[in-house]
């Protein structure tokens, strides 16, 4: 004689069939538009790619901007940046050229762009000429300075004797080893013009 089966006690008996995976998520095979929320979540991925591909861009290009070359600097910021370090006020005038005062005197500094290794200090104004006969004088005069110093040039320029300095410096930088001594040499070379007229 075969036993009876015997019902478990507390448990119910188990659906015939599993529910299927379109009633557990009953969005994914509907026709129906989306509810907004749902929406707003499938749609938050691409935002999110959008968002880190920027990040990446303003990444890229910090990047760049800190690792580009600094543009080179004209001669006459070359010029005005070594005379501020100096301790002198330079400013640069209409024409492009560097104007500074030292021992109470205006020196010009010639920014020639277009001449990069030369290099050109100049002090107008040393001498105003008022007659033919003072030209002459003054033509002596500068020939008796420029046998005695080096470098000088004295000439005349609208009936006014001025000095300068003219040199090449390859970089143009290096000018700054010898500035103060073509600037003790201008005003020396003024100085002894001036002695020469007087006498």
């Amino acid at each position: 004689m075969s036993a009876k089966p015997t019902k478990l006690q507390g448990h119910s008996r188990l659906p015939a069939t599993p529910p299927s995976p379109a009633a557990s998520q009953p969005y994914l095979h509907s026709p129906q538009p989306l509810p907004p929320q749902v929406q707003l979540q499938a749609a938050t991925p691409h935002r999110d790619q959008s968002s880190a591909l920027r990040i990446r861009e303003e990444l890229l290009a910090a990047f760049r901007d800190s690792h580009a070359k600094p543009k080179p600097m004209t001669k006459a910021e070359c010029y005005k940046a070594h005379l501020q370090d100096e301790g002198y006020r330079p400013r640069i005038d209409d024409s492009g050229d560097v104007v500074f005062k030292c021992e109470g005197r205006t020196l010009v500094l010639m920014a020639d762009e277009d001449d990069a290794p030369f290099f050109w200090l100049l002090l107008p104004n040393v001498w105003e000429i008022e007659s033919p006969e003072e030209e002459q004088r003054a033509l002596r005069a500068m020939d008796a300075v420029h046998a005695r110093r080096k470098v000088v040039k004295l000439n005349l320029m609208h009936d006014h004797v001025r000095v300068s300095v003219e040199l090449f410096f390859d970089p143009i930088e290096t000018f700054k080893n010898v500035l103060q001594r073509c600037i003790c040499l201008i005003f020396l070379a003024a100085s002894e013009f001036r002695d020469e007229m007087n006498e």
